[in-house]
């Protein structure tokens, strides 16, 4: 049993490797130079990321440098470049059927986000799960990447984040260690590194800090000590928490409507927020229509933005339904198809 077991196992990656395309190779290639440049990480932790092994650096060196001696490595490495992109981008990314999207939501938060970098401020976008933030702030930070302005650094919070834990991320991402290290003193040494080297911090999923009070007064003390701009990314729930811990319902409320009196009402005052709506109801079906490369009946269009509702995740999660319907059913696309979609992709997001 177990001998069958590794006879299919091996049959699978052998079917997966032959299916590995030229084009694929390609796009993995420019993803994983991108990934490189960005992390700024060596070789020997790129390929640590790839699950690649002992001679990972090498086999990622070539790779990188297009310079082919083994098919079947450059296809394992595609392959493995594929899963961490899945990983990275997420459910959300819209951009692997059709390019990426430069939407009337995507447009706010770009100018947003340029208003904080150039004014050095202290800011938010925020919007529901799906609205396209993340996407559209990996694109601000490559195309900021030469334009002469800070560098823009993404750092990702997590769930299990606490501040010093916090405090150590930053200060890993900022390659100012490895790991571990006493807070007070990676305080220090950050404050030292973006007062001399100023960078354009975003920080993603900031949600995750709302059971940690005080990583926003870090924050805090961290912009009032380096002046370094900041951009903090989330759902509307990281407003509502902010404000709230702001006395938001308080009667002594300055102009902004934010008392002044809160615990974190000395954070909440210095925030510049935008709220990004996610897609518009054109978007969708314009998007839809050009990945699938068909066109939507009226019905079905009208189901559509019903179900999407802004969202791009949910319409990521339809158009991998459809593309598969569409090829069955030629170029038009009713209301049976867009529901049937839509169950699907409940399903799969019930999943996640």
């Amino acid at each position: 049993m177990a001998e069958t077991a590794r006879i299919q196992e091996h049959e699978q990656e052998e079917k997966l490797l032959s299916e590995v395309s030229i084009n694929r190779e390609a796009d993995a290639r420019d993803w994983l130079r991108s990934f490189f440049r960005t992390e700024g990480i060596d070789k020997t932790a790129l390929a640590r990321r790839l699950g690649i092994g002992k001679e990972g650096r090498t086999v990622v060196t070539k790779f990188l440098a297009d310079k082919r001696d083994d098919d079947a490595n450059f296809a394992r490495i595609t392959l493995a470049t594929e899963r961490l992109r899945a990983q990275v981008d997420g459910p959300e990314g819209v951009a692997k059927y059709i390019g990426f999207q430069e939407t009337a939501c995507v447009s706010a938060i770009w100018n947003h986000a340029k208003k904080v970098r150039d004014g050095h401020l202290l800011g938010a976008v925020v919007g529901p799960i799906g609205s396209g933030k993340t996407e559209a702030l990996r694109e601000f930070q490559r195309r900021a990447r030469h334009d002469g302005g800070a560098p823009v650094r993404i750092i990702r919070c997590r769930t299990t984040m606490n501040l010093p834990s916090f405090v150590r991320k930053i200060a890993v991402d900022l390659n100012l260690i490895e790991h571990g290290g006493d807070v007070s003193t990676l305080h220090e040494q950050i404050v030292r590194r973006l007062s001399s080297y100023p960078e354009f911090l975003i920080f993603d999923e900031i949600d995750y800090l709302t059971y940690h009070e005080k990583s926003f007064h870090f924050l805090r003390d961290l912009y009032d000590e380096t002046g370094t701009g900041m951009l903090l990314s989330g759902q509307l729930y990281f407003l509502s928490y902010v404000w709230g811990r702001a006395d938001f319902a308080s009667t002594n409320k300055d102009e902004k409507g934010i008392s002044r009196s809160g615990s974190l009402a000395p954070f909440a005052d210095r925030l510049a927020v935008e709220v990004a709506p996610g897609l518009n109801d054109e978007e969708v079906v314009d998007i839809c229509e050009q990945a699938l490369n068909a066109t939507l009946e009226e019905e079905a269009s009208k189901k559509l933005i019903f179900y999407v509702e802004h969202n791009f995740r949910m319409l990521a999660l339809m158009l991998r339904v459809l593309r598969d319907m569409r090829l069955k059913h030629g170029r038009s696309v009713n209301r049976r198809m867009i529901e049937a979609a839509w169950m699907t992709s409940s399903h799969i997001k019930a999943k996640q």
